[in-house]
């Protein structure tokens, strides 16, 4: 007999982090955010967090490649494309927005 899971998988988490994170960016701002309370709007521990990210740096790439494969996804596969987010809106101004909070930090690193 199998065991009935009771803790989220990976793949979950990590989608409750990346909906929280775009929550929580649009909100406070991708500078203004911080992982507590990223963590917080996911219901989740900074344990959690860590345990899928080493960074806010990290978990915005993450945000971006899932974004982007979402993207590609829909466009090549359009009746199999699956959205994770509530608002595809809301994932596009996150990702316009980390782009952009990427590009100023490269700016101000250099």
């Amino acid at each position: 007999m199998s065991r009935v899971r009771t803790r989220p998988t990976r793949e979950e988490t990590r989608e409750k982090l990346f909906q929280a994170a775009a929550e929580v960016f649009e909100e406070q701002g991708i500078g203004g955010a911080s992982i507590e309370a990223i963590a917080a709007a996911a219901g989740l521990t900074r344990g959690a967090f860590y345990s899928n990210f080493a960074d806010k740096d990290e978990l915005i790439i993450a945000m971006l490649e899932d974004h982007v494969d979402r993207s590609i996804t829909a466009s090549f596969w359009p009746t199999t494309a699956r959205r994770r987010t509530s608002s595809p809106l809301l994932a596009s101004r996150t990702a316009t927005a980390a782009i952009r909070w990427a590009a100023r930090r490269s700016c101000i690193s250099s």
